[in-house]
Order: structure tokens, then C-alpha cells, then sequence
């Protein structure tokens, strides 16, 4: 019996992480003690046990999650606003700043060098403000997507949980890790539509407002 089982998880490929792992261990059922009872030899029936271990170990996309569920696209829409609309502002301080230079390009041929210089040098010292304020934000909504993320998996934990106990998985494994698979053991689908279920429409959660501006959830 022992063997039979180690033969079963030795098919693993090493490095796989458990993004679950359900610490909620079932006594064998009679049909393993039954099992135990009976020729270890039969090939047929220690293939039959293998495939019984390997249903308790089950696959999921997480990043599919996110990108498929109702509240992983509202969040997403978000943060992609948040993105187009740093861009579009940098666009127009690039604009601003480039026009700024021409003028003084202009000016040089017009002004003493030396009033130029104090032209030119205050330029320079607006310019590497403004990346430095520019850089701030971008990295603010870096940190933010990050945050948002985590948050993410902190709620939907529960709920592949859920769905791996209904399923009688003992495990849950990224899905990519896995070389082969002689069974459906995949559970993203209904994963996902545990989470549209319990977040319908899109609606976010409290924990997520702490980190999202007011004005980015306002239509």
C-alpha cells in the first residue's frame, strides 16, 4: 500500500509548489483497507488505487483567476486607467517641456550668455522635478497593482478551497507545473465562477477601496 502510493507521487515533477495544500487528511476508505487485504501483486488493481491517489491532487491557473473573473476585470479595468491616464499626463508635460526648450533655443541667440545660463540651469532643475514627481507615480501604481494582487489571492483562497474540498482534492497545484495528467483534475472554471458567484457584477470588496483612489471608482 505504502509502495503503491510513493510509486504514484515519485510521477511528480520536482519543484512543484502547492498553491493549496488542505491539511484535512481522510481515513482510507474500506475500499483501501479492503485493498490492503488483497494481493499486492494484482497489477490491476494497484494501477486502479494510483489513479484513486492522483484524484486528491488537483490544478489550477491562478492567473486565470484574475483575468477571467468578474471582479478580477473590474479591478484590472481600474489599474488600467490608472495607467493610460499617467501616460496621457506625461504625453502632455513632454509636449509642454519640448515647446519650453524651443523657446529657449529662441532666446539664446537673443540673451547674455550669462542670463542664459540662469535661464537654462532653472529649466533643467524643472525638468528633473517633474521626472522625479513622474517617476513617484508610476511607482505608486506598481506598488498598487502588487497590493491589488495579493489582496486577490487572499480572497479567492478560500473560495479554491471550497472548491477543492467538493472535488475531495487534498491538494491544489499550478496547473503549468504538471508534465501529464491521465484525469480531468483541473478546477480553475469552477474556481472562477465560485468567485463571480460570491463577487457578482464586479463588485469590489472594502479591501480593495483601501488602496484604490476614490475618484478611480466614480463613473
Amino acid at each position: 500500500m505504502q509502495n503503491t502510493i510513493g510509486r504514484g507521487f515519485a510521477l511528480l515533477p520536482v519543484g512543484l509548489k502547492a498553491l493549496i495544500c488542505l491539511s484535512v487528511f481522510t481515513v482510507a476508505t474500506p475500499a483501501l483497507r479492503a485493498q490492503e487485504n488483497t494481493d499486492a501483486n494484482l497489477s490491476g488493481e494497484a494501477s486502479t488505487e494510483e489513479f484513486q491517489t492522483f484524484s486528491t491532487l488537483l490544478t489550477i491557473e491562478r492567473d486565470q483567476l484574475y483575468q477571467r473573473s468578474q471582479l478580477g476585470i473590474a479591478l484590472e479595468a481600474i489599474l488600467t486607467g490608472e495607467r493610460d491616464a499617467l501616460q496621457t499626463e506625461n504625453q502632455q508635460i513632454f509636449d509642454a517641456l519640448t515647446t519650453e526648450e524651443n523657446e529657449l533655443v529662441t532666446l539664446r541667440g537673443q540673451t547674455e550668455p550669462e542670463a542664459f545660463s540662469v535661464l537654462a540651469s532653472a529649466f533643467d532643475e524643472k525638468v528633473q522635478r517633474i521626472r522625479q514627481e513622474q517617476d513617484l507615480k508610476l511607482r505608486t501604481l506598481v506598488r498598487r497593482r502588487e497590493e491589488i494582487l495579493n489582496r486577490f489571492v487572499t480572497i479567492s483562497l478560500p473560495l479554491v478551497a471550497q472548491v477543492a474540498r467538493d472535488r475531495g482534492g487534498l491538494a491544489v497545484i499550478e496547473r503549468s507545473q504538471v508534465f501529464l495528467v491521465v484525469q480531468d483534475i483541473d478546477i480553475t472554471t469552477d474556481a472562477i465562477a465560485l468567485i463571480d458567484q460570491v463577487y457578482s457584477g464586479g463588485n469590489i470588496p472594502n479591501m480593495f477601496l483601501q488602496v484604490i483612489p476614490p475618484e478611480t471608482t466614480e463613473n
